[in-house]
């Protein structure tokens, strides 16, 4: 085609100094312009489509997790309430029944209390026995034999009464009748609410949660509809306004019709169904045969130092030294401890330029002034740092989170561990002087000097705060590991530490699994092998119950070498690895490590194992049930409520996009 219009255009052809002609340029600018011209079209398109279906994907993700929130709730609706209390109302109190709405109803904390007298005005103190477990201002549900129940305030409390008032009348006047001859009762109550609302006055509906006494947040906007259906036994249709009359309420149906984008035509459906029978019996769906079972695996993680995790958070840190520990700066690497469906969340780094050379890392107490704040000991010969991480404007650790370095101290050379105690002060283990020491708080979170406050025959190691109160840690003895503990007398004071007894090898690192209560210990065997030993109660009983002949040794849960040669014979089966068998040879490159650093669980109760050198942390769940079960379509959970609720309920939902 170009030769051709140059032949046409020979008599027009003027020769440049570089032998092309104009012409030729004028050309090859207009094919270029005409190309980036389409190009640019193409382009805006492609962004066009990506903005479209980025929106499409956030707002059907949204909308399902809105959808699994009311489903997990509805899992645990009329836990602590007992038999016979509604637990489930097909309305927001003080409307009347309806499709569109729906308040649940559930006691987590199991707080009750039989009334010891008839309730009689408002504002007066009744006897109640449990009296203590109450607080002023919270809200309770009273209950009684004839399935009479109502909402009521605690008004002020003493150790062995309470007041109450109705929160169901203006004048705080009781409804019912609330006596020990009615087998009257006073439940802690947790009161979730969803409905619709407008936004900004524009038509656009969102769907809201509302917590009683927490407040409320939007889960999902631009809803078209929201409707629950209630089924029996027989999957028969139940009537909004018969579901508080005592009818059998098997199947809670919800349905929520939402538009997936700005401009779309067409509203999109999702459905689920949450199973609300309970019965008697024992449900595993988790393989008690498979011992560890590996779950996922962090590479590369640059010199891993450890892992925590909060109470009550759904996501866990892993602090990581870098690639080279004293240059570069620390970072968090923040990850969900358990996947949930379409969940939104990723994980995340965040480098913190003023820490260097971590080594142990813990959480604040969950009270006061250093709730949500991540602690972590820097490493140093003779001078070690601590820093606090404070949490961000969402509660968690990200970049955004301050992080404050304290004066050096040689407290903390070559720390060893740390961990809170009951006192709520941070306690340190220090290798290079061989003591604990003890960092002390004011009320802005600023520490003390430390204290010395004992020293120890050995090297201490990692220390942590067990289920007693007592705070335990590992303890180097010339080569020979042992476990110690340190309790608090009456006022707090700690005293001197003692010691629980010996470890088959030297002590590495030591966790307490949040399931049970148990102590578990690292321990490098004489041979170099590194094991998990499970420090139990049962164990430490028998130790200070010993009365001749040699105490038992604690129960070896993992080998390393046993792990390692398990996995090079490929002699695993499909539940036992996050992948699938035939893929191991691959893999094994990043799994193999002949060192183990550290041991950690998180508030899941999942057990983590870290290799600095090998840059690596692994994730194992242990063989046992783990109390609340969420496999395939399938979730459970298992009631232990004091004759306050079922032996078991078992739920199960799933999900229909029409």
């Amino acid at each position: 085609m170009l030769g051709r219009l140059r032949e046409t255009f020979v008599p027009l052809r003027l020769r440049g100094g570089d032998g092309f002609s104009l012409l030729e340029v004028l050309l090859a600018l207009s094919i270029t312009l005409i190309i980036m011209g389409l190009l640019a079209q193409t382009m805006q398109h492609v962004g066009q489509v990506f903005e479209a279906q980025t929106e499409l994907a956030t707002t059907s993700n949204t909308t399902t997790l809105a959808l699994d929130d009311i489903a997990f709730e509805l899992a645990g609706a009329g836990f602590g309430l007992g038999d016979g209390t509604v637990a489930v109302l097909p309305r927001v109190p003080g409307d009347r029944a309806g499709p569109s709405a729906l308040t649940l109803r559930s006691n987590p904390q199991l707080v009750a209390g039989d009334l010891l007298a008839e309730l009689d005005q408002p504002g007066e103190d009744v006897a109640v026995s449990n009296a203590d477990l109450f607080d002023a201002g919270a809200t309770v549900l009273l209950t009684n034999a004839w399935g009479r129940h109502e909402v009521a305030e605690i008004v002020r409390t003493s150790a062995s009464s309470v007041a109450l008032r109705s929160r169901e009348s203006s004048d705080g006047a009781f409804q019912n009748r609330f006596d020990p001859e009615t087998e009257a009762r006073v439940l802690g109550l947790r009161e979730v609410r969803y409905y619709l609302r407008e936004a900004d006055g524009d038509g656009v509906l969102e769907l809201v949660k509302d917590i009683v006494g927490v407040g409320s947040r939007v889960l999902a906007r631009d809803v078209v509809s929201l409707g629950f259906e209630y089924l029996d036994e027989d999957g028969e249709p139940i009537a909004s306004g018969r579901v508080e009359d005592g009818s059998e309420l098997a199947v809670v149906r919800m349905k929520v019709q939402y538009l997936p984008g700005a401009d779309a035509l067409q509203p999109v459906w999702l459905v689920t169904a949450v199973a609300l029978s309970s019965g008697s019996g024992t449900v595993d769906f988790e393989s008690r045969d498979a011992e560890f079972r590996l779950s996922r695996y962090f590479h590369p993680i640059d010199h891993p130092a450890g892992v925590a995790s909060r109470v009550g958070a759904d996501w866990g840190v892993i602090l990581a030294a870098g690639a080279t520990a004293h240059r570069d700066p620390a970072y968090a690497y923040t990850f969900m401890m358990e996947q949930r469906f379409n969940d939104a969340r990723v994980d995340d780094i965040a480098f913190f330029e003023d820490v260097r050379a971590p080594v142990t890392l813990t959480f604040g107490p969950e009270r006061g002034p250093l709730a949500g704040s991540l602690f972590v000991a820097a490493w140093g010969l003779r001078v070690g740092h601590l820093s606090r991480v404070a949490p961000d404007s969402g509660n968690g650790i990200s970049k955004d989170s301050e992080v404050t370095v304290f004066d050096g101290t040689e407290a903390l050379a070559q720390a060893g561990g740390m961990a809170f105690g009951v006192d709520d002060a941070l306690y340190v283990t220090s290798r290079e002087k061989g003591a604990i020491f003890r960092y002390r708080f004011d009320l802005q979170g600023q520490p003390d000097a430390p204290e010395r406050l004992f020293g120890v025959r050995g090297t201490p190691g990692t220390i942590i705060e067990g289920t007693d109160g007592f705070l335990y840690f590992l303890l180097d003895e010339e080569g020979r590991g042992s476990l110690w503990k340190m309790a608090f007398d009456e006022t707090l004071t700690p005293v001197d530490p003692v010691r629980v007894g010996a470890l088959p090898g030297l002590g590495v690192s030591l966790a307490r699994d949040p399931i049970d209560g148990d102590l578990f210990a690292l321990v490098r065997t004489p041979t170099g092998d590194f094991i998990v030993v499970e420090l139990s109660r049962a164990w430490m009983r028998a130790l200070e119950d010993f009365s001749g002949g040699p105490p038992e040794e604690p129960r070896v849960v993992f080998s390393l070498e046993q792990w390692q040669r398990k996995l090079e014979e490929g002699d695993v089966e499909t539940t036992e690895i996050p992948f699938h068998p035939s893929e191991l040879p691959l893999r094994m490159n990043v799994l193999r490590t002949d060192e183990l650093d550290f041991l950690s669980f998180d508030a899941l109760g999942s057990l983590y194992m870290g290799a600095k050198e090998a840059n690596l942390v692994l994730k194992f769940e242990l063989p046992r049930p783990s109390g609340r079960y969420t496999v395939g379509i399938a979730a459970g959970i298992v009631d232990r409520g004091f004759g306050l609720t079922p032996e078991l309920r078992m739920h199960a939902w799933k999900k229909i996009a029409h």
